[in-house]
């Protein structure tokens, strides 16, 4: 194989991944959705919030900024290479990279809205939707 055809081969394989994750970020968005909470979309990560918990209610009021969320879909290095759910926190600094947790596989889309639900529960609220 040519050095070119090998980059084009390349090319393909690392667009063909990339619409993978765009294909579980979308299943997950809709998955949110079906559970009542407001989802924003990026190229590797989803931000959940609870409507329930906004500005505009005296709980969201209480829990200011409200309840939100924010996983990222990315590579987990299992020596299987394997798109992963990882909740993300904040670093320790302002300039750190988020510290990772891993959720779940990616494919496993019930058990990642189902925790994501489980997190952003309004206390005393109703449950999210089955």
């Amino acid at each position: 194989m040519m050095a070119e055809e090998l980059g084009v081969s390349q090319s393909r394989a690392c667009q063909a991944s990339l619409d993978e994750r765009a294909a579980y970020l979308a299943a997950l968005a809709a998955a949110l959705a079906e559970q009542r909470l407001n989802v924003s979309q990026g190229l590797s990560v989803l931000l959940a919030a609870n409507p329930a918990a906004s500005a505009d209610d005296p709980r969201g009021q209480a829990m200011s900024p409200g309840l939100r969320q924010q996983v990222a879909c990315l590579r987990r290095d299992d020596g299987r290479s394997r798109w992963w759910w990882f909740w993300t926190w904040p670093g320790p600094t302002a300039d750190s990279p988020p510290d990772l947790e891993p959720l779940c596989p990616a494919e496993d889309i019930g058990t990642a809205a189902q925790a994501i639900a489980r997190v952003l529960a309004v206390p005393g609220g109703k449950p999210p939707a089955p």
